[in-house]
């Protein structure tokens, strides 16, 4: 068993992760059906925000060795990368509000403000936010085409 504890502040949060991690899979049902597994793992956080605290916890598998503090930082650095498109696509086009419901309408219109998000963050001919860029490409039918040809390479 491998244990590592981290502690991080930032943005009026604090948080306390925990990570356990264990090689002996021999109680595993099934492990056999996932090459290379050599871990298992339990990750707790507690969040603090202001006088509230959330707890959660979460089992992974891992084909990475036995090494809690590794095992912490990859399960962390998983859930950044897991988190930062879906904010960003909140941010920007206050998708979580969205009231699009019927048919195939949701999934259409989350791939055109993909692709939306992909063509403003390829434009360097603005500094600016996301945000600020769609807004001046909904303004300016030149940007607007500005940005379409950028990204087509013309």
């Amino acid at each position: 068993m491998s244990y590592h504890r981290q502690w991080n502040e930032s943005h009026g949060r604090f948080e306390a992760r925990r990570c356990w991690a264990t090689s002996d899979l021999s109680w595993l049902e099934g492990r056999e059906h996932w090459d290379g597994l050599q871990s298992v793992v339990l990750v707790e956080s507690d969040r603090f925000v202001g006088d509230s605290l959330s707890v959660e916890r979460r089992y992974d598998l891992s084909s990475l060795p036995v090494d809690a503090k590794l095992l912490n930082e990859a399960a962390r650095s998983h859930g950044a990368v897991e988190n930062s498109l879906p904010w960003v696509l909140d941010v920007t086009f206050d998708e979580d509000r969205s009231r699009i419901r019927k048919e195939n309408a949701p999934e259409n219109f989350g791939l055109l403000r993909r692709l939306a998000l992909c063509l403003l963050k390829g434009d360097t001919s603005l500094k600016g936010s996301i945000k600020g860029k769609r807004l001046k490409a909904s303004w300016d039918d030149e940007y607007q085409i500005q940005v379409h040809c950028e990204s087509a390479g013309n």
